[in-house]
């Protein structure tokens, strides 16, 4: 999962330096890489600054998506969504690329620290998220290919500017690229410092180097996030938003497929508390996770 968290900014990051590409025409990779530097410069403030930085990142975020549904809804009407030009095949490979929004929702784990109560707190926030990410996704996705076809929004490097430009011209256009710079420093941002937790965590449990469990004067791992910022730049510098999105998306499949053998192997071993019908859900349920994700796998590699 680190491996993949490292690997998602770096996607993300390449997304971002295609928008500011789309805006302003400079090279997509010195984009990326000079948001690495910024997001690094941040992250070196201090926790409670970047989340700070986040939390107003986000509300631009979900306001620029909002604006896309909204800007789509008069067209939704006359859209074939039944539509599958390569059938179920390319319906598996969309669902094997979309798995790669999802990537994030773990993350939440590693700031249980930072939370009051985590016990109560930590269930919520993860099923309150992907309830409300879940519905904004869709409704998204519905006016995105309702203004624009879908070969289109594949080969553009702002494929929401693209639908807000095709219905209001350039202006809103420019101002949906700008919401998308939010939103896509956002996500890099988050994932860096999820990353770097993850490597701190580990050091800190003997599982990695202890000098990367090294706190600075601001309470942030240093060393592992001096570490996971050069990674992240190294990735940006030698790979394609497509093949490091590739990547990214195998990466977290393969590690969900053993957290869920994980699970099955605790509720074989009778490690949980659990009894009866629950307890076979603790079995059937990872056991079909597995199968999906092997699915998904096989669609993720061959696209």
């Amino acid at each position: 999962m680190l491996l993949a968290d490292v690997l998602a900014a770096a996607t993300v990051a390449i997304g971002f330096g295609g928008y500011l590409e789309h805006l302003a025409g400079t090279p997509t990779v010195v984009n990326a890489v000079a948001l690495t530097i910024a997001l690094g410069a941040i992250l070196w403030v201090g926790v409670e600054q970047s989340i700070a930085v986040a939390i107003v990142l986000t509300g631009l975020e979900a306001l620029g998506l909002l604006f896309v549904i909204a800007v789509g809804i008069p067209s939704w009407h006359g859209t074939d969504y039944l539509a599958a030009p390569r059938g179920l095949t390319g319906i598996s490979s969309a669902a094997a690329i979309i798995f790669f929004a999802y990537l994030g929702f773990d993350e939440l784990g590693n700031f249980a620290e930072e939370m009051r109560r985590p016990d109560r707190d930590l269930p919520r926030a993860l099923l309150l998220s992907m309830l409300v990410t879940t519905v904004i996704y869709v409704l998204v996705a519905l006016s995105a290919v309702a203004v624009v076809d879908a070969e289109r929004l594949g080969d553009s490097s702002a494929p929401l500017a693209l639908v807000v430009g095709g219905v209001l011209g350039r202006r809103a256009d420019m101002l949906l690229s700008l919401l998308a710079l939010a939103a896509t420093a956002n996500t890099v941002l988050l994932l860096l410092a999820a990353s770097a937790r993850s490597i701190y965590g580990m050091a800190a449990a003997g599982v990695l180097p202890a000098r990367l469990a090294r706190v600075g004067r601001t309470a942030i791992p240093v060393n592992a996030t001096v570490l996971v910022l050069a990674a992240q730049t190294v990735l940006v510098l030698v790979g394609t938003l497509r093949q490091v999105a590739a990547i990214t998306d195998a990466v977290v499949l393969v590690s969900f497929m053993f957290v869920n053998a994980s699970l099955g192997w605790l509720a074989a071993r009778r490690r949980t508390d659990s009894r009866g019908g629950k307890r076979i859900a603790e079995a059937v349920i990872p056991s079909l996770a597995i199968v999906l994700c092997a699915w998904l796998l096989l669609h993720a590699v061959a696209g």
